[in-house]
């Protein structure tokens, strides 16, 4: 089944919705991530349900990614005894 055309978007309008590289969009797209459409022989279309799922499988919620890594500290300490 065709997806309509507004559920189509680009590699590169793909890769601002995630909020990443066209690099990243063009290379989920190379391995099968996002659901494909190739319109006119060259130009390659994603679904945006493709897009979206890829982005929650790939970024866990904020409060999961709290609990699983802490923050590192960072402490500056000045001695000016010189």
């Amino acid at each position: 089944m065709m997806p309509r055309p507004d559920d189509l978007m680009t590699l590169d309008e793909a890769a601002r919705r995630a909020g990443r590289s066209y690099a990243w969009a063009r290379d989920r797209a190379a391995d099968g991530r996002f659901e494909r459409v190739i319109v006119n022989g060259r130009r390659i279309l994603v679904t945006a349900r493709s897009v979206a799922r890829t982005i929650e499988r790939e970024w866990p919620s904020r409060a999961e990614r709290s609990r699983a890594t802490p923050r590192p500290v960072l402490r500056l300490v000045v001695d000016n005894t010189k």
